[in-house]
């Protein structure tokens, strides 16, 4: 069962599934607060798949999140990063995993759909390559 502790940690029971060897995870209508970045690593901590060789990891933003830290200037990039390292933990073994997908995205309103998106990503998206040694195929999208 998921959900908020009295620490708003969320609590995920540890899963353990060996026999899969490919797997797509995607998170929709996230936002890039705090919540966001503690569930995807409350998620990927709990859930063991030692066997897979490719892994697909999509996050779909919410377009009021993303617009809202161009306005506050607020650094998207480190935002990024952090769900980047929560999307691959620590300590989990991925010694067979060779082909790594990120799709990151957001739809503007309808309202704005002829205009140019806010350029809210300014740096380079960190993917900490040290957690999947074995990766020969690697897309950012």
């Amino acid at each position: 069962m998921l959900g908020l502790s009295s620490s708003d940690e969320f609590r995920i029971p540890e899963m353990h599934c060996p026999l899969i060897t490919s797997l797509g995870l995607c998170f929709s209508d996230s936002s890039f607060g705090v919540h966001t970045k503690q569930f995807v690593a409350a998620f990927t901590e709990a859930f063991h798949v030692p066997n897979v060789q490719s892994l697909s990891l999509g996050i779909h933003f919410k377009y009021a999140d993303a617009f809202s830290l161009s306005i506050r200037r607020e650094d998207a990039n480190q935002a990024l990063e952090n769900l980047s390292k929560a999307l691959l933990p620590i300590g989990h073994s991925r010694a067979k995993l060779t082909t790594l997908t990120y799709k990151l995205s957001y739809d503007p309103p309808h309202v704005l759909s002829n205009t140019t998106p806010p350029n809210i990503f300014r740096g380079p998206f960190i993917v900490p390559l040290d957690r999947i040694p074995n990766v020969t195929s690697l897309m950012l999208t």
